[in-house]
């Protein structure tokens, strides 16, 4: 099994595990406040809830594959980049660094 299909294995993982997401979320939500960056958004279950939010959220994912599925479901809900975190030149009030591989 190589490298990309180990990531998405577990990744599937952590998508069923309703109540380890819930959980992440509600340790988070009330530090979380203006403009929310994320650093590897994956599969975008972690940054998710706080599209209910009025806050200006971007993604940022370097694997072309998570990078074109972001795109193609959040794209009218927030700016999607595919590169590393040094390459943003953004202010953020909030970055989010979760389950990070």
């Amino acid at each position: 099994m190589n490298k990309g299909n180990k990531l998405v294995k577990i990744l599937n993982i952590f998508d069923f595990a309703k109540n380890y997401r819930n959980l992440q979320y509600n340790l988070i939500k009330n530090y979380i406040r203006g403009s929310i960056y994320e650093v590897g958004g994956g599969k975008g279950k972690l940054i998710e809830p706080f599209f209910n939010s009025n806050n200006n959220i971007s993604i940022s994912e370097i694997d072309k594959k998570f990078f074109f599925n972001l795109k193609k479901k959040f794209s009218n809900k927030a700016k999607i980049y595919n590169c590393r975190i040094q390459k943003i030149r953004s202010k953020y009030d909030t970055i989010i660094y979760g389950d990070v591989l």
